[in-house]
């Protein structure tokens, strides 16, 4: 049991059509609070997603989806694992691994030289996916 104390798990093998209401039909029963889709720094979907439960339940039974078919792949679901140093932005200070200014901007996503700010396109961590 690789159980964390997040809410987060990430989901893998997306296909790259795949929209946001099919992934929350997919977590049907599942009280899902947010879905941060992984992109490349041209903003370009990477095939996987993190989504935060708003429970521990939702967040066991997602893990349940692992090996389930979806758009013809099969999903990879697993407990996200928190990586050091990342938590650094909570506080509000400093902008992960980007610094106090610069790219990592007040309370940036910091991580890889940052992106700063309030995340990605004015804010909202659920891109434009539909």
């Amino acid at each position: 049991d690789s159980r964390t104390n997040s809410k987060k798990v990430f989901v893998g093998n997306l296909s790259w059509d795949l929209e946001e209401s099919v992934l929350k039909r997919t977590f049907a029963g599942c009280h899902i609070a947010n879905i941060k889709w992984g992109e490349d720094e041209y903003g370009q979907f990477k095939g996987f997603a993190h989504v935060t439960f708003e429970d521990d339940e939702s967040v066991d039974k997602a893990v349940e989806k692992n090996g389930v078919e979806l758009m013809g792949r099969e999903l990879k679901v697993m407990y996200a694992l928190e990586r050091p140093g990342t938590n650094s932005h909570k506080d509000g200070k400093g902008g992960g691994k980007g610094g106090k200014g610069g790219k990592g901007g007040k309370g940036g996503k910091g991580g890889k030289g940052g992106k700063g700010g309030n995340g990605r396109k004015g804010g909202k961590e659920s891109s434009g996916r539909k």
